[in-house]
């Protein structure tokens, strides 16, 4: 059993991690890239499932907001204040989700709200955080309307997001122990999250683009080649990887990766491909800085994902799969089929919040803090303080397509 102070959240110098999970806190900011392996790849969609819903399905304006249905008070903690500008030059808003749902189980399923909308189980198996209702119907109305949430915060943060199920070779989930997500941004001018916003980021296969198109700029001195690539590691120190490391040490974390653009064209919440409404910023190669291009002017906070994974006594690392990296019926390097989606759901007061006071105004919010004295509680059925994790592997799910 571990204690809560052995649990403490590490949430400095710009790092996330939990103490106690099988090791000790990683060091490595989510939001920063490194390492110096090869470039990955993939192929377009070949599953036979439509990608490309009616013309126009995506176009228009943001939806009217829609108020949380319950007392939001049930759900805030207080916070010390901190003055502005102390985050010592970037506003950092950062908190944790669980991968359990209130029965202590994974959330997974086949469904993809935004890459086969209403198309049930047409997806490959996916890993849900946030909004504990999510599946091929969602939209923005029912992802804010039901739902429980994950993350800190509970239901003040409906968001969905998911990434590929981790499959251990041996007919098991590895389900994680918690993600981190990040928003990062200090532009007095950004622009808050839209409503109804969702996008994908990480291996290009997933929209069929070029690097170019899913990452960025290409830069010689960074993990394979472009800004804006995602990537594993071992918690415990090393080099990053595009490919699931097979060097960590057991009772320690893997961690996966994925930073979202946030240049947003301002007008689109989708688009065909589900991202290019939104890219990566291009660095001026004269004078090394990054920008927004004129075609996706509006700068949006800088969301990073990051997954954690233990790895247990009896595991074979080598044998482990993302449930993508067979993607287009081809075999693909485990783990190099990294992605990971965004379907927007914030509580709209909160998300003001911790936009203006942490981001703009260039706070540093750590543990769901809003940045206004008040910040997001943990959820109700929270392990992490208590002791082992409950379900830390599970049956693959049956596919339900033939």
């Amino acid at each position: 059993m571990r204690s809560r102070r052995s649990l403490e959240i590490a949430f400095t110098l710009g790092t996330a991690a939990l103490v106690g999970c099988g090791s000790s806190p990683s060091g490595v900011d989510p939001d920063a890239n490194g390492g110096t392996d090869g470039a990955g790849g993939g192929d377009a969609p070949t599953d036979g499932h439509d990608h490309n819903p009616p013309p126009g399905w995506y176009m228009g304006g943001e939806p009217d907001p829609i108020p949380s249905n319950f007392d939001t008070s049930q759900f805030i903690g207080t916070r010390p204040l901190q003055n502005a500008g102390a985050g010592g030059g970037e506003g950092a808003f950062r908190f944790i989700c669980l991968a359990l749902g209130p029965d202590n189980q994974p959330i997974l399923s086949y469904d993809d709200p935004i890459v086969y909308p209403g198309q049930t189980g047409a997806a490959h198996l996916h890993q849900f955080f946030g909004n504990t209702l999510t599946n091929a119907n969602s939209t923005y109305e029912t992802l804010r309307t039901t739902g429980d949430g994950t993350c800190q915060g509970e239901a003040i943060n409906r968001t969905a997001y998911w990434i590929p199920a981790l499959l251990d070779g041996t007919g098991n989930v590895v389900v994680p122990n918690h993600v981190i997500i990040y928003y990062k941004g200090e532009d007095p001018n950004l622009t808050q999250l839209p409503r109804g916003l969702r996008y994908i980021a990480g291996d290009p296969a997933f929209g069929n683009l070029t690097n170019d198109e899913a990452y960025g700029s290409p830069n010689g001195g960074v993990l394979g080649g472009w800004e804006g690539i995602e990537d594993w590691r071992c918690e415990s120190g090393g080099p990053a990887s595009l490919t699931i490391p097979t060097n960590c040490a057991v009772g320690t974390n893997i961690l996966a990766r994925v930073p979202f653009p946030h240049c947003w064209d301002g007008t689109n919440l989708d688009s065909p491909n589900h991202r290019t409404h939104v890219v990566h910023a291009k660095r001026d190669n004269n004078t090394g800085q990054s920008s927004c291009p004129a075609t996706h002017p509006k700068i949006l906070p800088r969301f990073t994902i990051q997954v954690s994974y233990s790895i247990l006594a009896g595991d074979d690392v080598t044998k482990w799969r993302l449930s993508s990296d067979n993607h287009g019926g081809v075999q693909h390097e485990p783990g190099s089929t990294l992605h990971a989606d965004w379907f927007g759901a914030w509580d709209d007061q909160i998300m003001t919040t911790w936009t203006q006071k942490c981001l703009r105004e260039v706070r540093n919010g750590n543990d769901a803090d809003y940045c206004d004295g008040t910040g997001g509680k943990w959820p109700r059925w929270n392990w992490l303080w208590g002791g082992q994790h409950p379900t830390p592997r599970v049956p693959v799910p049956p596919d339900p397509t033939p």
